[in-house]
């Protein structure tokens, strides 16, 4: 990767989100990579077949190993969505090759246990996916982290935009 593009990556989004995810690309032990740009784009391959747990508000917090699920569980919490105010979560851009079949989610903070947000699966089946989870939360939720969950064949490759909002106002 040159040197210009990883500056690119690393830059955080000018685009005004109060919560951009973090720039950059991670890579798996097993050649399974995810790059985030313009802090709220997300690629993701997958090198060899089976589930991956993605950490998608921080790459950085990835282990090594893609299938472990402390890639999400007991993240410290980087920001609460406060009970009683209008959210909406939007998975939109939906693209990939292969086979793909991959969920999002916020990840509540030092808990194994995720929040109100799940958007269902995105498939191979279902090119045309965009989705929106409209939420007004009756209890506070820590949020550790967005995650991604995939089940995916090796060669398969999905990306795609998020983008949450609460009580109008952008966060990713």
């Amino acid at each position: 990767m040159s040197l210009l593009r990883r500056r690119m990556m690393m830059q955080t989004m000018e685009s005004g989100a109060k919560y951009p995810l973090v720039n950059g690309r991670h890579e798996f032990s097993d050649g399974s990579y995810v790059e985030i740009s313009n802090g709220n784009h997300i690629m993701f391959y997958k090198s060899i077949n089976g589930s991956g747990y993605i950490n998608i508000s921080d790459i950085s917090q990835n282990s090594d190993t893609i299938d472990s699920v402390q890639n999400i569980n007991y993240k410290p919490k980087i920001y609460t969505i406060p009970a009683g105010v209008q959210t909406r979560f939007e998975v939109k851009n939906v693209k990939g090759i292969g086979s793909y079949d991959a969920q999002t989610n916020f990840r509540l903070s030092k808990r194994k246990i995720s929040g109100s947000f799940k958007t269902g699966g995105f498939t191979y089946n279902n090119p045309e996916f965009n989705t929106v989870v409209l939420k007004t939360l009756e209890n506070p939720e820590d949020v550790g982290c967005l995650f991604m969950y995939s089940d995916m064949p090796a060669g398969a490759q999905v990306e795609f935009d998020v983008q949450f909002t609460v009580n109008g106002e952008r966060w990713i």
